[in-house]
């Protein structure tokens, strides 16, 4: 049989099993988390979080189109790409352990016969089944959010890469290397993960070309590794700032309009890239002339980011961090929005800053004698610490909130005041970062869950288990829940469809096939090993998170699950030479898969579907409905995080549904371009009323308010709110105080405030008290500030109070 043929067919099968599970098992409407928020920037191209996903909103824009005239059906619509995406990255797995299945039986050239095409075969379903029903790809799989696309594009570009190492002595074969660049640039407009296939890439490009040493394969890992930091930092950030740059100065120096600078950048970036190309040809020089055509392919895929510069200046509704500029975009691209963390060097938490360093300007686009103008409006300022408070390798590092630093005393057994160590540093990392962040998640897949309530490293919630007693009782000893279920203490935790026992076979059958693959096949190991290592050790490194993340992060690590899946496959091929000394030829072999997918893939799909199939979950949708049903006309709604606005956000944006009600999300009202929007009508919510004008909150002021303590008011005294707001703005010298450095700042002059409440009368006429609880009324509503240093969100919200009182609460 042609092998070819056989593998296209069989590859193609398999992902449509794939893509018709996840069809079965998706959720038919929006989802929590950035579900919300996704479906509506792509319904109608909006500008979504940094660092955005603009490609990705297309895409998931055309399916939506998909729904017609029904709105109802978008959510749907936009879930069925995820489904189809998940199916086609199980495809190219499909193709990918087959190619690897396929070296090691036969070697790269010459058909295999029957039985070795059952074990190829084999290999590649069984593998590609396995991560079809894994944990955390099937959950991204089923609704709308970035990662099942991303893994889609991942997938891709490692198959292309051993499509090209097959066919690499060939004319054109380079074409291939050219397609991968086009693709890693397109992939940045869904997610920045797809970049860690680099250093795999250059190994199997190293192998493939190079005589092979030591040096030489340490040397091409290094080079891998330098390719992904050039990438990122050199080409997907550092052309958006050298553009902000020049626009900065053609329109502040030269009195040019907004983007010349950066026309003129793009302008001498094609010019120099088509010099490149052409000198680079001219000279025969054939490798820099395909890395200058891979070069030109992956900045043409990042233009995708030109989607959200041009939308954010139609201010649609959503239109987070309004990247309207070239510089603005530069902050987008770079999530200057959530912070940074240390990776190499960097203080503990108990250390405190003692400077702050100004490391660049905040603008907004303005106008100045009638021309455009980028108005300087703050500071972008750094902490500095003293050199001897800085470690290497910081892990412990995030001083800023209280809670994560009563967790990592707690954690780590410090006392109050005790200072934490090196080996406090490296406690963290590979018990919490490395053990809880990332190799819980990696066992949920391939070993066992047991349940999916978020833990801290409590032995009751969300560990992972295999079901075998002896293990799992090692694992989590008198505090294993299952002590208490047999005492009937809560028999819902052992019976919850979240518990998946797997009894630890795909992850024996992955290390079975990953010993086979480093002895048959050393550098195509080390190929997948470099993969498994930079989407999951790499990466828990890299993001160096903080404890007490709002949810799971197991989506962060999918590319290991990935890379470990392709020896899950290749592990029945071990699997069948041990068949094969009792059991010769095809029987051996048949026996040996039909083993290897009722132990594993089977398994794992009777486990998780129960906690998979979303086909029948509406919560988000309904929670969302219920709340905006609730609000009266006109409403104003404070939420705060991302599962109290996105699914209201999705209903107003996609379904139409009480578009007059105003949501404030509180987590973004300290910033000034989110505030800045609450000033422009939405749909039919009106603007938000406020005190405010835009001077008083652009830019770096009024980030924070100090209370100032005088004894001139009683301390019992209450101040109208409106008093207040127009106070803390007022420019008169004598609503300012003095600073230790001279100069005058505004203050909270008290803590102590009252709104004015409706009249009894007005309460009677609107219906809200009946006339016999009056007498139970109060002319005024007062409340007490708790913290001595109000911040921007503090001000922002009480500005909107003010105003709506001082407007006799309509």
């Amino acid at each position: 049989m042609n092998f070819s043929k056989v593998n296209n067919l069989v590859g193609w099968i398999t992902g449509l099993i794939a893509t018709t599970v996840y069809i079965l098992t998706m959720e038919p409407t929006v989802s929590f988390w950035d579900c919300g928020e996704f479906i509506s920037c792509a319904y109608k191209i909006e500008v979504g979080h940094s660092p955005g996903a603009p490609l990705f909103m297309m895409i998931q824009r055309l399916f939506g189109l998909l729904a017609g005239s029904d709105t109802h059906k978008v959510a749907m619509m936009m879930n069925a790409w995820s489904a189809i995406a998940s199916g086609l990255t199980i495809l190219f797995l499909f193709w990918t352990i087959t190619h690897f299945a396929r070296r090691i039986v036969i070697g790269r050239e010459g058909e295999p016969g029957n039985n070795q095409m059952i074990m190829i075969m084999g290999a590649g379903v069984i593998g590609a089944l396995a991560y079809t029903f894994s944990d955390t790809f099937w959950f991204s799989a089923v609704e709308a959010e970035v990662y099942a696309t991303s893994s889609f594009f991942t997938a891709l570009v490692f198959w292309a890469i051993l499509k090209w190492e097959h066919v690499a002595d060939q004319p054109g074969a380079d074409k291939w290397l050219v397609f991968i660049a086009y693709m890693m640039g397109l992939s940045v407009g869904i997610h920045l993960l797809n970049l860690l296939a680099i250093p795999a890439i250059a190994m199997v490009y190293y192998f493939r070309k190079y005589e092979v040493t030591t040096f030489g394969t340490v040397i091409a890992f290094l080079v891998g590794c330098a390719l992904l930091g050039l990438i990122q930092f050199g080409v997907l950030q550092g052309l958006p700032i050298l553009a902000s740059k020049l626009d900065l100065l053609f329109v502040n120096s030269f009195g040019m309009p907004f983007d010349s600078g950066a026309f003129v950048f793009i302008a001498l970036l094609i010019a120099v890239l088509a010099w490149g190309v052409i000198f680079v040809k001219r000279k025969g020089w054939y490798l820099a002339h395909t890395g200058m055509l891979c070069l030109i392919f992956i900045i043409i895929g990042f233009t995708s980011y030109l989607a959200p510069l041009i939308r954010s200046r139609a201010d649609t509704p959503i239109d987070m961090t309004n990247p309207d500029n070239a510089i603005s975009l530069v902050s987008y691209i770079q999530r200057e929005q959530f912070g940074s963390q240390p990776l190499l060097f960097g203080p503990d938490f108990d250390k405190r800053p003692i400077n702050y360093d100004v490391t660049g300007q905040r603008y907004i686009r303005s106008k100045k004698d009638g021309k455009d103008f980028y108005e300087t409006v703050g500071n972008k300022i750094e902490p500095v610490f003293d050199n001897a408070d800085k470690r290497f390798f910081p892990r412990i590092w995030d001083y800023n909130d209280p809670g994560h630093i009563n967790f990592y005393r707690q954690y780590l057994g410090l006392a109050q005041n005790e200072a934490p160590s090196s080996s406090d540093n490296f406690n963290y990392f590979f018990n919490y970062q490395i053990n809880w962040m990332w190799w819980r998640y990696f066992m949920w897949n391939y070993a066992g869950r047991q349940n999916d309530i978020e833990g801290q490293g409590d032995p009751k919630n969300g560990n992972w288990i295999s079901g075998i007693t002896a293990i799992d009782n090692g694992l989590f000893g008198k505090g294993d829940i299952d002590a208490r279920t047999a005492t009937g203490y809560n028999d819902g935790y052992k019976n919850t469809p979240s518990r998946n026992e797997l009894y630890m076979l795909p992850f024996a059958l992955g290390i079975i096939g990953l010993i086979f693959q480093f002895n048959k096949n050393k550098r195509d190991g080390y190929t997948v090993l470099v993969l498994f290592f930079f989407t999951g050790i790499a990466t828990a490194i890299y993001l160096n998170m903080s404890p007490l993340q709002p949810r799971e992060r197991d989506y962060a690590f999918a590319g290991s699950t990935y890379a470990f899946a392709i020896w899950i496959g290749l592990g029945v091929l071990m699997v069948n030479e041990w068949f094969q000394k009792f059991l010769k030829g095809n029987a051996g072999s048949a026996l040996a898969v039909i083993l290897c997918l009722v132990a594993v893939p089977a398994l794992m799909a009777k486990e998780e579907w129960d906690d998979h199939d979303r086909s029948k979950k509406t919560l988000a949708h309904s929670t969302a409905t219920n709340v905006l049903s609730s609000c009266e006309k006109n409403a104003i709604l404070f939420t705060f995080g991302d599962n109290d606005t996105y699914p209201l956000w999705y209903l107003q944006e996609v379904e139409g549904y009480r578009t007059d009600v105003r949501i404030i999300n509180m987590s973004l009202l300290g910033i000034d371009w989110y505030i800045e929007q609450l000033t422009n009508r939405i749909n039919d919510a009106m603007p938000v009323p406020m005190v405010w004008q835009k001077k008083d909150y652009v830019g770096d002021r009024r980030n924070y308010m100090r209370y100032v303590k005088s004894p001139q008011i009683p301390s019992d005294r209450y101040f109208n709110l409106n008093e207040i707001c127009n106070f803390i703005i007022s420019d008169n010298p004598d609503a300012k105080v003095q600073m230790s450095d001279g100069s005058r700042e505004n203050f909270l002059p008290s803590k102590n405030f009252f709104l004015p409440a409706l009249s009894k009368d007005e309460l009677v006429a609107k219906h809200l008290v009946s006339p016999a609880d009056t007498n139970y009324i109060s002319t005024d509503v007062r409340f007490t500030f708790p913290k001595d240093i109000a911040y921007k969100d503090d001000l922002a919200a009480i500005n909107i109070i003010a105003a709506i009182a001082a407007e006799g609460w309509e």
